[in-house]
């Protein structure tokens, strides 16, 4: 069998019959609130989303302005159906809150009067994603444009606003609005900023990664950098929207294996582009390193190693780049634990059995190359950290190890048997 034919193969057993898959898509939107008031948008934002989504072949199952009744029973009907499908979307638009780190969609007759009410008036946002853990070799979508501000202020005041990141099971890729802790604009106009935005990428024949990138650089620019969309992604297969995008991949894996000694045609090295900075360049570089250019390629072409960073590489994403020992630096795209606390022993227990993407060299990251992550990830708002301290691997002495607290930016002795959040890193050489 050919190069040629093998490529074709891979592509045939890695992508459904060219985007030849079976989708289906739950979406909800609320905005006559009972007890809380009237949304503006919602109710829009969910028809446009559903109207889009059955243009790019979705079979729809709509639902507006929702009691905890109609919520709780059209998703357990979707449920039903998600073994009969090869690709599920779950899409929210209306009032979301976050009640002790769990994550809450607020159905229209949702009466909040204290925290313990969430669990009963609410609908818990991990019993949704759960569904999607029984079938990962799918490819499941959750798209949360929620947290447009918190209306029961009265149980909630100093504390939590929007919603807590949510580490996304295998399969599953995991859509925010805005940023963790943080609401999003419900639009000036008949639509929200962000699902605005994403229905005109989700149009495009692009790859289901860069309809997230460009519609976060939409509603940043639109936003003036107030609001910031992330995503959290386990995806273990290739999708695209708009189902032209696989016969435009099918194209390039094709070209690319026949001219094998050729520079790869698709996408060029384009220097001055890959100069220009800001987030245009980091999507060239992204699709480069995706198309098999080599690091060093990149780095020789003049791009400033400083644009890598946040950059999806090897199981993770770019922290640093060491050019004179040609090493970096890459930390996990979630936090261990599934976003949760743990102490020094069960951090480096979880960090030593971490496979991500085939790598499984992951640690603890040391004193300074947590330091790094904060300085080249967490403020430039890249790879979804929490505003909370997390391990290093530096230990101090028997009963204490070095942290360093992702909210003020400062770093603490603490003692072992604390808990704090944890996020691995490897080192790659190139």
């Amino acid at each position: 069998m050919s190069r040629l034919l093998c490529t074709i193969f891979l592509i045939l057993i890695s992508t459904p019959f060219f985007g030849q898959d079976r989708r289906i898509a739950l979406v909800i939107g609320n905005s006559d609130y009972e007890q809380s008031g009237v949304l503006k948008n919602p109710v829009n934002d969910a028809n446009l989303m559903a109207q889009t989504l059955q243009e790019l072949d979705f079979t729809v199952i709509k639902k507006l302005n929702a009691t905890k009744f109609d919520m709780e029973s059209v998703i357990y009907d979707f449920s039903r159906k998600l073994s009969e499908y090869t690709v599920a979307l779950f899409y929210y638009a209306g009032h979301g809150i976050q009640v002790e780190g769990t994550n809450y969609l607020l159905p229209i007759d949702a009466k909040l009067n204290d925290k313990v009410a969430a669990e009963f008036e609410a609908i818990d946002v991990s019993k949704i994603v759960s569904q999607f853990e029984r079938y990962p070799d799918n490819i499941n979508i959750v798209i949360l444009d929620a947290c447009r501000n918190n209306p029961f202020k009265s149980f909630s005041r100093g504390g939590e606003s929007g919603f807590k990141a949510i580490p996304a099971p295998s399969g599953t890729i995991i859509a925010f609005a805005t940023g963790e802790g943080a609401t999003a604009s419900d639009g000036t106009g008949g639509n929200g900023l962000y699902t605005s935005a994403l229905a005109e990428e989700m149009q495009k024949p692009q790859r289901i990664e860069d309809v997230f990138i460009n519609t976060r650089i939409k509603v940043r620019d639109r936003s003036k950098n107030q609001q910031s969309p992330q995503e959290w992604s386990q995806l273990t297969g290739k999708f695209f929207f708009n189902k032209e995008g696989y016969s435009e991949a099918e194209t390039v894996y094709a070209k690319n294996d026949s001219k094998e000694n050729e520079v790869k045609a698709t996408p060029t090295l384009d220097r001055g582009l890959l100069r220009s900075g800001g987030q245009k360049a980091k999507v060239h570089i992204s699709d480069l390193l995706e198309f098999g250019y080599s690091m060093e390629e990149v780095l020789e072409s003049g791009v400033p190693n400083r644009y890598l960073h946040g950059i999806n590489f090897q199981g993770g994403i770019i922290v640093h780049i060491d050019e004179e020992n040609r090493t970096g630096l890459i930390a996990a795209p979630y936090d261990q634990a599934r976003g949760a606390k743990v102490n020094f022993e069960e951090a480096n227990e979880l960090c030593e059995f971490l496979e991500i993407d085939g790598f499984d060299d992951w640690k603890l990251p040391s004193r300074g190359q947590l330091t790094l992550m904060y300085k080249n990830l967490k403020e430039n708002d890249y790879g979804n950290f929490t505003l909370d301290s997390y391990w290093s691997g530096s230990t101090n002495g028997y009963n204490n190890a070095w942290g360093f607290s992702f909210s003020s930016g400062s770093k603490y002795d603490f003692d072992k048997t604390g808990k704090h959040y944890v996020r691995a890193v490897r080192v790659f050489t190139y």
